[in-house]
């Protein structure tokens, strides 16, 4: 359960790495780019091109490191590997949630694109 979970983490972090190179080169120095939105669409927090590149690929990093470690240490592993189906499910759907969500911030900022949170409900819906 470990080792696919972090196959597919370092697929979708390979992906948003390649996001990243993208961005690098579309998205102008010195721009903000939204990286929060309201309720209504609105953005209301902003970052730099750096921040807004590491920043998504390093939270998946990390949340991939947890859910890895949490199986190793989590007091009744038998019931944890009764239910890895499901635990991989969400493993995975939190990886395709923030690689998509990546996409959206980075294409905003490359193209000023409104945010594609259609986009972002599907994959949330899909897991």
């Amino acid at each position: 359960m470990i080792k696919t979970g972090l196959l597919w983490s370092a697929a979708f972090i390979a992906a948003m790495l390649a996001i990243s190179v993208y961005g690098w080169t579309a998205i102008p120095d010195g721009a903000e780019i939204a990286r929060h939105w309201d309720i209504n669409g609105n953005p209301n927090g902003f970052s730099s091109k750096m921040e807004i590149l590491l920043m998504t690929p390093g939270i998946a990093v990390f949340v991939s490191a947890v859910l890895a470690i949490v199986p190793l240490i989590f007091p009744r592993r038998e019931n944890l590997e009764r239910s890895s189906a499901f635990y991989l499910t969400g493993w995975i759907g939190a990886m395709a949630l923030v690689t998509v969500v990546h996409f959206t911030i980075v294409h905003g900022g490359a193209t000023g694109a409104e945010p594609q949170i259609g986009l972002v409900m599907a994959v949330t819906g899909a897991f």
